[in-house]
């Protein structure tokens, strides 16, 4: 019977993934955050970016993506014996957290990127601030 290996599917394309999205975001936050200054000389802009939602989901997926990446390399033993099917998703807890972040990471990544598009065209940004701000006020 053939079958997805958990460790070949982590190895070959998880791992990878989440390593070339921390390679890749961090250059591109630091250049966005430096061109926001540069066109709009604004640092209110700059905290108002760091402050979106969608900024801050995906800081926190890379960091989740990284703990993932070090769980499913400790290994951990499964310490309990609790039936065939939940030893089965115990013993595979680190590969579906791990393939969960990855996949969440790429969607987030999406929608960062979508972000920071809206943030370096100044129409697009202020209907996109007066939105925001609009639905903070209901």
């Amino acid at each position: 019977m053939n079958y997805i290996n958990p460790k070949i599917m982590v190895e070959i394309c998880c791992i990878p993934l989440i390593i070339a999205v921390l390679a890749l975001a961090f250059p591109i936050l630091l250049q966005t955050t430096s061109r926001i200054d540069d066109k709009y000389r604004s640092t209110r802009l700059i905290r108002a970016f760091y402050r979106e939602k969608v900024y801050i989901i995906f800081i926190a997926s890379l960091i989740c993506s990284l703990s993932s990446i070090i769980i499913w390399f400790a290994n951990f033993p499964r310490l309990v014996n609790w039936g065939k099917g939940v030893n089965y998703l115990i013993e595979n807890s680190s590969f579906i957290l791990i393939l969960g972040n990855s996949v969440f990471l790429v969607i987030i990544l999406f929608q960062f990127v979508r972000l920071i598009k809206i943030y370096f065209d100044p129409l697009r940004l202020s209907e996109h601030l007066e939105n925001k701000y609009d639905q903070e006020e209901e």
